[in-house]
């Protein structure tokens, strides 16, 4: 029997978690993943096109090269996981929590990032392919920040600004 079908008879037996589990090259595409556990699952160059991720969580995992074009992964949890040259290519990413997560060379073009949080290192983005969509979502949770006085503002503007000298390069073709 194949991974991939290993997988949807756990799901239809009601499995919620395929934690540590070796995924790697497995066509996950299209199947529903919603609420699943997939922390630390080692997901390097699976097919996940198309999947619905809602709620997932992938902590830790390694996404090395997996494609993720056109999932939905509305509040999936990606913290700490390796996504080097992950394609996200018109994923639903909204409210994703990357914190932490690796994103080298990562394609995120017409992903949907609105209210994101992404890794605000610098070495995270180096190579990420991106559309003006995807980078929205990059400053989402700034515009949502609560400023209580003025020098909380004026610490805000000057990390912006630091952070968008570094990052220039992504506005780049």
């Amino acid at each position: 029997m194949s991974k991939r079908a290993d997988v949807m008879a756990e799901l239809a037996a009601g499995a919620k978690a395929l934690r540590n589990r070796d995924l790697v090259g497995v066509d996950l595409s299209g199947l529903d993943l919603m609420a699943i556990d997939l922390g630390s699952a080692d997901l390097r160059a699976a097919n996940l096109r198309g999947a619905r991720l809602i709620d997932a969580s992938l902590v830790g995992a390694d996404l090395r090269e997996a494609n993720l074009s056109e999932a939905d992964m509305l509040r999936a949890d990606l913290r700490h996981c390796d996504a080097r040259d992950a394609v996200f290519r018109g994923a639903v990413a909204k409210q994703v929590d990357f914190f932490g997560a690796n994103l080298m060379g990562s394609d995120f073009t017409d992903a949907d990032l609105e209210g994101a949080a992404l890794p605000l290192s610098c070495d995270g983005f180096r190579g990420v392919q991106h559309s003006s969509r995807a980078i929205f979502g990059l400053f989402a949770l700034f515009l949502e920040a609560r400023v209580a006085d003025d020098e909380d503002r004026a610490a805000i503007q000057s990390a912006l600004k630091a952070l968008a000298a570094r990052t220039s390069y992504l506005f780049r073709r």
